[in-house]
């Protein structure tokens, strides 16, 4: 008995399925009555002609003419009396889905505000850790965002551009070899700076060396790729032994390195930062130190987007969400350590399952 009961979503759809198949009723109704008032306007355009056609008849002596025309007459004026008689149906037909179009909008309504209602009392026992992945998700979104921004910017800008050019060869090709032939040569030093720059987009995406190499050798890659891009050294330090990791830990363990690392380029104007992974007693253990600035870790406390908290926010909540521990400690002046501890073995298989 309980499986038959409708949720309260299932009967807002059936309502909308009602809506709609009212609504196309409506819409056939309205069309018919019309329809039928247009043919009534035919009706007296044509009894009009008629009349003036008999006055005519009459004053040139027809009255064959004239009989026919009767004839002809009444027999209009009887489709004219049928096409009257639909209309009060009609009319009362439309009346009646317009009522019934009314009544679904009020059972709508008032499902609407139970369902409402019911979110509502729902939200008010979300747990700590739903919110947590209410925040994963909008880092999801604003990275993907971001991507978006980065594909249209520069990629979609430039093959747009190497479009124009390559129908600009097409015409010189015949004119101007030689510009056509200086043009493709700059054309293929675009593309390959193209293909560079979709591979960067692609190993920010997932470093396919996670999969292939370990997460110690990828994050050795990042941190080569911080000296070569950004003003900073970056030194890493990496125990060795590394263990075999599920694929979800080392894409969160490099996740969190990314976003301590842009937080650090954005706000530490720090020249150094110094990386350690290790693993002892079960845990595996990232710290990532910079000589920045520091800040106040009393104030940075509630995450906003776009602002160094919602940063501190999402890191806490991925090492939070395998089990892990972090602490953040900074001194202003002298820089930040950022410290995460997960457990290898007391989450493993939990994570496999979810995964």
């Amino acid at each position: 008995m309980e499986n038959s009961k409708m949720t309260t979503e299932e009967v807002i759809r059936f309502i909308d399925v009602l809506e709609t198949e009212n609504e196309d009723e409506l819409t056939k109704i309205i069309e018919e009555i019309q329809e039928v008032e247009q043919k009534l306007r035919e009706v007296d355009y044509t009894l009009t002609e008629l009349d003036k056609k008999q006055d005519s008849n009459m004053n040139f002596f027809s009255p064959v003419g004239v009989y026919e025309e009767g004839e002809e007459k009444r027999e209009i004026l009887q489709a004219a009396e049928k096409l009257k008689e639909t209309l009060p149906k009609l009319n009362n037909k439309l009346e009646q889905y317009k009522y019934r179009k009314e009544q679904l909008q009020v059972l709508r309504t008032s499902f609407l505000k139970v369902k409402e209602e019911s979110v509502k009392a729902e939200e008010e026992v979300v747990s700590v850790e739903k919110q947590q992945g209410l925040h994963i998700l909008e880092s999801h979104e604003c990275e993907r965002n971001r991507i978006a921004m980065d594909l249209h910017d520069s990629s979609v800008q430039i093959l747009t551009g190497l479009v124009h050019k390559t129908e600009l060869c097409m015409r010189l090709m015949d004119i101007d070899a030689i510009r056509v032939k200086l043009e493709l040569q700059t054309m293929m030093e675009t593309i390959k700076s193209v293909i560079s720059g979709m591979r960067e987009i692609i190993y920010n995406l997932r470093p396919m060396s996670l999969d292939n190499l370990g997460l110690g050798v990828t994050i050795e890659s990042y941190c080569h790729q911080l000296k070569k891009n950004h003003d900073m050294e970056a030194v890493f330090h990496n125990m060795a032994g590394e263990p075999e990791l599920p694929s979800i830990y080392k894409v969160t363990l490099y996740r969190i390195l990314q976003e301590t690392c842009q937080n650090i380029l954005k706000h530490a104007k720090a020249t150094k930062t110094d990386v350690s992974l290790s693993y002892e007693n079960q845990n595996i253990k990232l710290i990532i130190r910079d000589n920045g600035i520091g800040f106040d870790t009393q104030k940075v406390t509630v995450p906003t987007n776009g602002s160094y908290g919602f940063g501190l926010s999402m890191i806490k909540e991925r090492a939070i969400l395998l089990g892990g521990t972090i602490q953040i400690d900074s001194v202003i002046g002298e820089g930040t350590t950022v410290s995460v501890e997960i457990p290898l073995l007391q989450e493993k298989e939990e994570m496999c399952g979810n995964d």
